[in-house]
């Protein structure tokens, strides 16, 4: 017999975006947001083309809950971020140059 506290539930979700660069800009803009400790949730993001693929994971239904409501909370500010600034002018960026 298992124990349920040791039990992981993983969740993928994927959104697509027009562009590859708008799929980075989105993972840029959300990787800064991490999960806090104490709820046992992990998420990692990554880009495979034009989708932002992200993976939850925690042994509290509660606690991913809370994290893809944020997560989508989030996704829907940069949605209406892009919608009303635009795509971006350049085609690459990295933070570490813009020290």
């Amino acid at each position: 017999m298992s124990n349920k506290c040791e039990e992981t539930t993983t969740l993928c979700i994927e959104i697509p975006f027009p562009s590859s660069r708008l799929a980075e800009v989105a993972l840029h803009s959300l990787r800064v947001d991490t999960e806090p400790k104490r709820g046992g949730t992990t998420k990692t993001l990554e880009v495979v083309d034009n989708k932002l693929i992200t993976y939850f994971a925690g042994s509290n239904l509660g606690s991913i809950r809370v994290s893809v409501n944020s997560f989508f909370d989030n996704i829907h500010i940069i949605k209406e971020s892009i919608q009303l600034l635009g795509e971006p002018v350049s085609e690459h960026y990295s933070y570490l140059n813009n020290a």
